[in-house]
């Protein structure tokens, strides 16, 4: 993932930027992808961005109660 080309900016921070950018969401969608697990997650940018090139197994929106991915057989 670190490496997709479409991905690169969950690694390299600009420079002006206040806060580095740090690529634990895409370790947190590698994990979910490697165990077949969801994203449980706010942050709904970033993901759709990551589901894009690396389709996650499920992606959920704890605050709204909404499914993005609702995921396949074996779900919650």
């Amino acid at each position: 993932m670190h490496e997709a080309p479409r991905l690169r900016n969950f690694v390299a921070s600009d420079p002006k930027q206040k806060k580095p950018k740090t690529p634990a969401d895409l370790a947190f969608a590698a994990i979910a992808i490697a165990e077949g697990a969801t994203v449980a997650t706010g942050n709904h940018a970033h993901f759709d961005e990551i589901h894009a090139s690396f389709p996650l197994p499920g992606r959920y929106n704890p605050f709204k109660d909404i499914w993005s991915v609702t995921p396949g057989v074996g779900g919650p």
